[in-house]
């Protein structure tokens, strides 16, 4: 389990810190007693061949390879602050067998602050961090800057004010960094989320600033609130929602009355009407618009799919942080895109994140096993699949744990027709029914539970997919729900929680182990009426947009033969 207390840290032997003196000698130390210090995050990369020979730190006896174009920041970062820091490639050797990998959560955790040099553009870090952008809404500063915690660039003490930036030109390069490799990583995510205070930097010295990881989140958040509020706005759902009001009613011309003054988006939103093309009678909401995407529209929906992949992995770090609650972690965590160099760090690098220790060396597939077996004793209701140990490198290993969604066999009773499965092969199944032995084909057999699945469509994908990879000696069990499980659960049994007027796929689990899948309700006849319905607002939105041109033609039109008119009563 985890270490819940500093000293227990401290006095752990390998536990070494570098320490920074006030003459700028820097020296390997075992503290021994409670010190602060700093941590340094980074991505390793290719780091065959940078041998640091010079590296200037006694008590280091080993090899370090750090590459060269991180040397100088990190040497300029540690004289600017002294102290006591923890650096990787500096405080562990890494030849060695025995890493202090249990030690990662903790070291993180009680860490003063950690400063990550990031890999993203500089142009990019320099425009976050230096220049300011007019805010749409008075939810923060009209003017607002991402703090320049250390080292500010100055010239001659006078620091550039730069133009102001777009709400686009924002996103955008929000989207540069998050998408940067020190963003991607799996080591990087508990880097990022256990330390109190985590400060942005760049891997040269060519950027001198650090970015408050905390504000960046923040702004995140606003360009997302933003995005999604203005598109709203500006698009059909709006005036479908919004439904044309009489051109008498005082409600469609004034609307301030609706909306508290502390949500004005701007100066030139006061007292700024509803507008009503005189035309078409179609009304223009004010953008100080409260709660512009209402409850029954996808917040998402207003978003490019890019920055709304990017926002929901940053968020994953603002879930994460101070998260007691292990199934809801599990939960983020398996639903992230995270790499790693080795099948091993999957876990060691989420390990502090759920309160596992575990020391390095093992082999993967034991890794696995006590992972999962710990994290089962922390919550009973997290289960888990075998990876496919063929892989030569097993990927992200985290995705062969759930936590949500599931269905757990329990004792009890449930009326159910079971069908026996054997796969023979692609092509025929033999299978029982009712003690009744028959060989069927791949189309006959989604037939026959087609007929007896209630609120499913008969050409479910799910259950195609499903069919397409069932086991040998796999199971079906048809009544309320329809199962599909690797392993026989009895003729009667329970499932915890069923809800038969839900509409998803949910794991079968027993015992802790995933064995298959459970179908409630289909979710493709839902689906294709919305898409028809997503269409026929498409066409009524064509349809209109048709009628206000015309209807624009014809006042243009009408003006011009108007001004005709008047010419010819001049003569």
């Amino acid at each position: 389990m985890s270490i819940t207390d500093t000293e227990t840290l401290f006095n752990d032997p390998s536990f070494k810190l570098l320490h920074m003196s006030d003459d700028e000698a820097m020296e390997l130390v075992t503290p021994g007693r409670e010190v602060a210090y700093r941590c340094m995050s980074h991505i390793w990369g290719d780091i065959r061949g940078h041998i640091w020979e010079n590296h200037g730190v006694n008590g280091i006896d080993y090899e370090v390879r750090f590459r060269r174009e991180k040397r100088d920041k990190l040497l300029t970062i540690m004289k600017e602050y002294g102290g006591y820091w923890w650096i990787d490639l500096l405080c562990i050797d890494q030849s060695s067998e025995n890493k202090p990998l249990h030690l990662m959560g903790d070291i993180y955790k009680n860490c003063h602050e950690c400063i990550a040099m990031i890999d993203c553009p500089e142009d990019v870090l320099e425009e976050l961090s230096e220049k300011s952008f007019a805010r749409s809404t008075t939810r923060l500063k009209e003017m607002y800057t991402l703090d320049m915690t250390w080292m500010y660039k100055r010239d001659n003490g006078h620091r550039t004010r730069y133009p102001e930036l777009s709400v686009e030109i924002l996103s955008s390069h929000l989207t540069t960094l998050c998408t940067s490799t020190w963003f991607t990583r799996i080591w990087t995510l508990q880097e990022s989320v256990l330390p109190t205070t985590v400060l942005l930097t760049h891997e040269t010295t060519n950027f001198n600033g650090c970015i408050d990881l905390a504000q960046l989140l923040e702004l995140l958040e606003e360009i997302r609130y933003l995005l999604c509020r203005n598109n709203y706005v500006e698009g059909g759902d709006y005036v479908e929602d919004n439904p044309t009001p009489s051109p008498l009613s005082p409600q469609s011309q004034w609307a301030m009355s609706d909306y508290p003054d502390d949500d004005i988006s701007s100066v030139e939103d006061i007292g700024e009407p509803n507008r009503v093309d005189s035309m078409t009678n179609v009304r223009r909401p004010p953008r100080n618009m409260k709660h512009a995407v209402p409850d029954h529209r996808y917040y998402d929906n207003y978003l490019q799919d890019s920055f709304e992949e990017l926002y929901h992995s940053a968020q994953s770090i603002i879930r994460l942080k101070n998260n007691k609650d292990i199934t809801d972690v599990i939960k983020t965590i398996s639903k992230l895109d995270r790499r790693s160099t080795y099948s091993q760090d999957y876990l060691y690098g989420i390990a502090g994140l759920v309160g596992i220790q575990f020391e390095s060396g093992k082999e993967i597939h034991d890794l696995f096993h006590m992972f999962v077996r710990e994290l089962a004793k922390i919550d009973e209701n997290i289960a888990w699949c075998e990876p496919d140990w063929t892989e030569k490198h097993v990927h992200k290993l985290y995705r062969c744990i759930a936590s949500d969604n599931m269905k757990i066999v329990r004792e009890g009773t449930m009326s159910t027709n079971r069908i026996h499965v054997v796969k023979v092969d692609n092509s025929m199944h033999t299978i029982v029914i009712r003690d009744d032995e028959i060989n069927v084909g791949v189309r006959e057999l989604e037939s026959i539970i087609m007929s007896y699945m209630y609120g499913m469509d008969n050409i479910c994908e799910a259950i195609q997919n499903t069919m397409q990879v069932l086991q040998d000696n796999s199971y079906i069990y048809i009544g309320d729900a329809i199962i599909f499980s690797r392993e026989y659960i009895g003729d009667k049994f329970t499932l915890q929680n069923v809800r038969i007027d839900e509409m998803s796929d949910h794991t079968l689990v027993k015992d802790n182990r995933i064995i298959g899948n459970v179908f409630t309700r289909c979710e493709c006849k839902q689906r294709r009426n919305y898409k028809e319905a997503q269409e026929s607002h498409e066409e009524r939105q064509a349809e209109r947009e048709e009628r206000h041109d015309d209807m624009e033609y014809g006042w243009e039109f009408s003006k011009e033969w108007r001004n005709n008119g008047d010419s010819d009563d001049s003569f």
